[in-house]
């Protein structure tokens, strides 16, 4: 689960040279906020950090992070704000399209301070940052749900040619180009093209226009230069992975964040820059945060803090009360208390200030606050489920966490987990730096986990309709299943129709084997009526020990408990019913290189199967 909170001290860790300094700035102590951002990257799988010298340096994953926080945290201000003002009042959205590479740097804080300016002087309008040279950026099209009565387009880009102001172009800045080195490195800066002392300056990936530019003025100025297939914001990363060298940085690449302690910049000398410039689209709400944009680089100054209030459990919690109308149905959905989804609701009326239901002896009544936060929450539940998953992504894309939802087992000796820890083994050999976690649950949570962003892929045992999914070319016909000494059946295949007159202990219908079961059952006219239900399989198995009842699972689940003669499997007949096995994964992605690799790695190991000991064909019944 995402905490808002979270997120915010993870974009002001971002913007601050040390933890401590973040810390500071927030008002809470270091461990707090170094609990917090190990919390977040618990929730997302993902490693944000890395050690650098006494602190951290940010990850690539963590600049996907924040340029997809931002946004979020941002519209659940705008939503605290809008319920505020009424659900009549007309709102306004600004897309901010930022053409430039991402760095944590002078115009990443110029932006964060003038989308903090323009919230305080126009809170009904909505802005929406965007870095759309870079991947995984957020479309800011769904927001268009929130209804709003204004729109307008910034684009914010570099320039090297003079700015056509005709066609909407103003100018925001110079950018001019920095040397950049660590303070240890034993070059001089100040007299940078003795080329004897110093090596060829390290140029990053930058657009077309910028690189341009720096390769004549270095030709002009004989100053050698080494290109690196590396995006600017890793800067930091770069000249710990080259002492001794320096870097060729426009000055918005630069600023202060994790890992630039002990780093210094100096201009060219002769001066080069380019002009980063604004083109808005007319809309009066562009031409304002453009002046407040110019501002904001010249003045340098901090954006304030946010200060979150919502949880993704009380919006969760919310949007279940507004759909069914009442608190019981909603807890029931949400699995908890009611008192505990209850005191959830008021504690979100208590921070925005309003009441969203009026309760009745029926149920809840929506008040005029409910209809536009609604919309608001569910915008915001989906940015939620949508950067879960897309850590996961990115966790792949770094060789990071790869998360695998499996079925649980009956013992370690079972066929599937056995053939599932193959596959797992054989991934590793290939990405060893890969980190492979696995959680066990039945069909039905693995679908909801994997629908929440919770694991990337699972392993399910019925078909997932509206999901993606990819057979194992598995199958296995189910079988009842009984201790010998209870004498309950001659040994053979077992009518479907005979289970009805047996005493049986079943797993819940949140197993698929129980959905598959009773779909055949209906089918048939059977009706099956369980002595138990229990979805702890090993307690399962226990019971046939103790008590005369049959269970049904898949012969292979107890293999080797059928071979020691500790149990039977009865092969289930008229009709066989067969468990298939697929992969499901969410449909907002497409699967990453290893995942591919480890659906092939199961096909390949689930194919192997010895066959169970003979018993008679014999039916009965």
């Amino acid at each position: 689960m995402i905490d808002f909170k979270s997120l915010n001290y993870f974009l002001v860790a971002c913007e601050h040279e040390s933890l401590g300094a973040a810390a500071r700035e927030l008002d809470i102590a270091a461990s707090t906020l170094s609990a917090s951002l190990k919390s977040l990257e618990t929730s997302l799988g993902i490693s944000l950090f890395r050690k650098q010298g006494a602190g951290l340096a940010p990850r690539p994953v963590a600049h996907w992070l924040y340029r997809t926080a931002m946004p979020v945290l941002l519209l659940e201000a705008f939503a605290r704000r809008r319920i505020v003002a009424g659900a009549g009042a007309p709102i306004a959205r600004l897309e901010v399209d930022i053409g430039l590479r991402f760095a944590l740097g002078r115009v990443c804080a110029a932006v964060a301070r003038a989308i903090a300016d323009t919230a305080l002087e126009e809170p009904l309008t909505l802005v929406h940052p965007v870095w759309s040279l870079e991947e995984g950026a957020i479309d800011a099209g769904a927001d268009d749900v929130l209804g709003f009565a204004e729109q307008g387009r910034i684009a914010i880009d570099a320039i090297t040619r003079t700015p056509r102001t005709d066609e909407g172009e103003t100018v925001l800045c110079a950018d001019p180009w920095m040397l950049v080195r660590r303070r240890f490195t034993p070059v001089d800066l100040d007299d940078p093209y003795r080329s004897r002392t110093m090596p060829p300056a390290m140029v990053p990936a930058f657009g077309p226009a910028v690189l341009e530019q720096i390769v004549a003025h270095a030709r002009m100025h004989d100053l050698s230069l080494q290109a690196v297939d590396t995006t600017p914001g890793e800067w930091p990363q770069m000249l710990d992975d080259n002492p001794g060298n320096v870097l060729l940085l426009p000055a918005s690449s630069v600023g202060v964040r994790p890992g630039s302690s002990r780093a210094e910049a100096v201009p060219l000398d002769p001066p080069v820059a380019a002009t980063l410039v604004a083109r808005r689209d007319g809309s009066g709400v562009a031409e304002r945060f453009a002046e407040r944009l110019r501002a904001a680089l010249h003045d340098g100054s901090p954006a304030p803090v946010l200060s979150p209030v919502l949880t993704e459990r009380r919006l969760r919690y919310f949007n279940l009360a507004y759909e069914v109308g009442r608190v019981s149905a909603a807890a029931r959905a949400a699995s908890v208390a009611q008192p505990a989804l209850s005191q959830q609701l008021h504690k979100l009326e208590s921070s925005l200030g309003v009441s969203l239901f009026d309760r009745k002896s029926f149920g809840l009544v929506r008040t005029q606050h409910s209809a536009a936060f609604a919309v608001a929450t569910r915008l915001l539940e989906l940015r939620l489920r949508e950067m879960e998953i897309g850590g996961m992504a990115a966790s792949l894309g770094e060789g990071g966490r790869l998360s695998l939802g499996i079925l649980p087992s009956v013992s370690h000796q079972g066929h599937l987990v056995n053939r599932i820890s193959d596959a797992v083994v054989a991934l590793r050999r290939d990405y060893p730096g890969m980190n492979v976690t696995v959680r066990e649950a039945p069909n039905g949570t693995l679908k909801s986990w994997v629908l929440r962003g919770q694991v990337g892929l699972a392993i399910v045992e019925t078909a997932m309709s509206q999901m993606p999914r990819l057979p194992l070319d598995a199958s296995e016909e189910l079988a009842l299943i009984v201790d010998p000494r209870h004498a309950m059946l001659p040994e053979g295949p077992v009518r479907l129709a005979d289970l009805a007159r047996l005493p049986l202990a079943l797993p819940t219908s949140l197993f698929g084997l129980r959905q598959l079961l009773d779909n055949a059952a209906r089918a048939q006219g059977v009706d099956l009526r369980p002595r138990h239900e229990i979805d702890a399989l090993t307690m399962l198995i226990a019971m046939l020990a103790r008590e005369e009842v049959a269970t049904v699972l898949p012969a292979s689940a107890v293999r080797q408990q059928i071979i020691t003669g500790e149990l039977r499997a009865h092969p289930i007949v008229e009709p066989v019913i067969q468990r298939r096995l697929f992969v499901i994964y969410s449909a907002d992605r497409s699967l990453a290189p290893a995942e591919r690799e480890l659906v092939r790695l199961l096909r390949e190991s689930l194919a192997r199967i010895g066959p169970l000991p003979a018993t008679p064909l014999k039916l009965h019944g």
